[in-house]
């Protein structure tokens, strides 16, 4: 939904804008019933389950986006009572680490995911503008300073998947898309953070080191691979688009010079290529999640179109759209 309304606004077609609004609106007046599926039919995984389950940002940060983007043409308590319990969930519900990081309960008690970068930073940021509320902007640079402390490799300067709190250890692997979900993040709260927020330049030195680091690892088809220090590793579209919207925002804001525009473009290139005559989008990694080793990741398979590398994909389009226009 977030990837179409980056359509929207790329191609000023207004069918995509309403078509994100029908959605919003067709889950929320139907959400008595699909409650009714999830509390007394126990259907775990019944429709739109997770806005009740809530246990992770994955059910509430993630997935509450395009109602904070539309929010302000939102019509009914039904808006506000969503956003609201989304809200509860991430400030205080969420599991937290001492210091304020967001953690999961899983695969071991207190685990930072650099997924988690994304699915709680852009939730923030646009809580900071619906509500203006400036603490939601003071947690969103804490997120991004201590995942960037918790899981940067000084030697590669990726992200590793996941760091274990317990052990004080890091999960195994460079995995693409944990990477990309920072990449995106990143841009995103340089998109939406005032530049006179004392963590400001901080955010900005963190993306800019990690724009770096990712052309680095960029393979010659322009792809960037499942596991990005390890080229054997099969291309993957997901942690490609994402690093590709990431570079091409950055050139596209004046947050990057033009030079990085060769990255995303070579980029858009490769991914390009995995896009068949019909539109259908090849090549995106299954949900994945921290796996006990390299083997793991190297096996995960891949599915058509899967919604967890559709929208980067979307989104991606748009900012090399833009950035080729110039």
């Amino acid at each position: 939904m977030l990837g179409l309304l980056a359509v929207a606004r790329a191609s000023g077609d207004r069918k995509y804008h309403d078509f994100v609004r029908k959605f919003c609106d067709f889950t929320l007046a139907n959400a008595g019933y699909f409650r009714w599926q999830y509390d007394s039919l126990h259907i775990l995984r019944g429709s739109y389950h997770r806005l009740f389950r809530r246990s992770m940002l994955d059910d509430t940060g993630g997935p509450a986006l395009p109602f904070l983007e539309l929010y302000d043409e939102a019509s009914g308590n039904n808006w506000r009572e969503l956003v609201s319990a989304m809200a509860e969930f991430v400030s205080i519900k969420q599991d937290r680490l001492p210091d304020g990081t967001l953690c999961r309960p899983e695969p071991e008690a207190m685990t930072v995911w650099a997924d988690d970068m994304f699915m709680s930073v852009p939730f923030m940021l646009r809580m900071a503008k619906i509500t203006g509320d400036s603490t939601w902007y003071d947690d969103a640079v804490r997120q991004i300073i201590n995942f960037a402390r918790y899981l940067r490799d000084p030697q590669t300067g990726l992200f590793y998947h996941g760091w274990f709190s317990g052990a004080n250890k890091n999960a195994c692997v460079f995995w693409g898309r944990a990477n990309g979900w920072v990449a995106w993040a990143l841009s995103e709260a340089l998109l939406s953070l005032p530049d006179r927020h004392p963590g400001h330049e901080k955010v900005l030195e963190i993306y800019r080191d990690f724009m770096k680091t990712l052309i680095r690892f960029q393979d010659s088809s322009g792809m960037w691979h499942q596991v990005l220090d390890h080229p054997e590793s099969y291309p993957e579209t997901s942690c490609s688009a994402m690093f590709v919207l990431a570079l091409a925002r950055g050139v596209n804001q004046g947050w990057l010079n033009r030079d990085f525009g060769t990255a995303a473009e070579k980029g858009w290139a490769g991914i390009r290529a995995k896009i068949d005559s019909t539109g259908v989008v090849h090549g995106i990694c299954r949900g994945t999640g921290i796996g006990p080793d390299l083997n793991y990741y190297m096996k995960r398979p891949t599915f058509d179109n899967d919604p967890r590398g559709l929208g980067a994909v979307l989104v991606a389009a748009t900012e090399v759209s833009a950035f080729s226009q110039k």
